[in-house]
């Protein structure tokens, strides 16, 4: 809020940006379906997605909360 603040315009740019990395919320064959994170698989997207969830999924695998897939 505070960067907003400051500069609106960096900020709207930047949430631009991380929308073109997210994967798109539906497709037809899924249309309405909720999604799990770790089954969204898109080669568009997934070297992005690895980056943004690196640490996440190397905690959760320490942890052992890692699902076995």
């Amino acid at each position: 809020m505070r960067i907003h603040g400051l500069s609106p315009q960096l900020v709207v740019k930047g949430l631009g940006l991380v929308s073109r990395v997210l994967p798109s919320g539906s497709t037809e064959a899924n249309a309405g379906e909720p999604q799990e994170g770790r089954d969204v698989k898109n080669p568009k997207t997934s070297l992005p997605l690895k980056v943004l969830t690196f640490l996440g999924d190397r905690a959760s695998k320490k942890n052992q909360e890692h699902p076995s897939r």
